[in-house]
């Protein structure tokens, strides 16, 4: 749990470097931009459940994870 706690807060610093250089295209950003706020929601479930606090169930990680790595996969692609 610890190690994707960490790995989910490493996509959003890394996402957050990316989107602050210049030259993205919108259909870019809005890819980051998602991906950016399902790994922070990730973090934060997985960080609330590993302190006991998680109110509601924590998504499954594998699923998250799959979906950040389409949109990532979108965002590279749509490089040029």
């Amino acid at each position: 749990m610890k190690e994707a706690l960490r790995r989910a807060q490493e996509v959003v610093e890394v996402i957050d470097t990316i989107t602050a250089g210049k030259g993205l295209r919108a259909a870019q950003r809005r890819a980051l931009g998602e991906c950016r706020r399902m790994a922070s929601r990730l973090a934060r479930d997985l960080e609330a459940k590993e302190e006991g606090k998680a109110s509601e169930q924590v998504p499954e990680v594998e699923g998250v994870v799959a979906r950040i790595c389409e949109l990532l996969h979108a965002y590279l692609c749509n490089r040029g």
